[in-house]
């Protein structure tokens, strides 16, 4: 009876072969598939939500604004009546004083020349009226430090930031 069963064995070589290779594959697949959902499941660390919250605060561009000097006169492009040209005297930049017909004379005060010309993304150009147009950086966004990171689900996270 034993040599019955070599001779069976000897014949049907190529099956148990196969069972082999899809047991094999199996124990590969669930391992992959464990390591891969543990991996996913890993919180999002500080070090790797800065990079992405630096990356999203670049993304925008800075704030800016833009004003004339010289005799303003108002037009679809440019009112020196706006609130930006009363918030630019306020803190000191400019000085205005009313000319004929609705045109308003705008000059940078020495204080106003002094921080346009630390500034270094100011843009100064001349306009064809021969006032002269600036576009001043209103403030840098930059990343100080991550307060925390909160998981919401497997692929999203709160991050509070400062």
């Amino acid at each position: 009876m034993f040599e019955a069963e070599v001779e069976m064995e000897k014949r049907s070589s190529f099956l148990p072969f196969l069972l082999l290779v899809c047991l094999l594959a199996g124990v590969v697949g669930i391992v992959t598939y464990v390591v891969f959902q543990v991996h996913e499941k890993t919180p999002l660390s500080a070090q790797e939500a800065s990079g992405i919250v630096a990356s999203a605060l670049q993304g925008p561009g800075p704030a800016i604004t833009h004003f004339r000097t010289g005799l303003v006169k108002p037009s679809a492009n440019e009112k020196p009546g706006d609130p930006n040209y009363r918030l630019l005297e306020k803190a000191g930049i400019v000085k205005l004083a009313n000319a004929a017909r609705g045109s308003v004379l705008v000059s940078l005060t020495p204080g106003g020349e002094r921080l346009t010309m630390a500034l270094p993304d100011l843009k100064k150009w001349k306009e064809t009226d021969g006032t002269f147009s600036y576009q001043a950086p209103l403030a840098q966004r930059q990343l100080v430090s991550i307060a925390g990171v909160t998981m919401i689900g497997v692929h999203n996270a709160t991050v509070e930031y400062t």
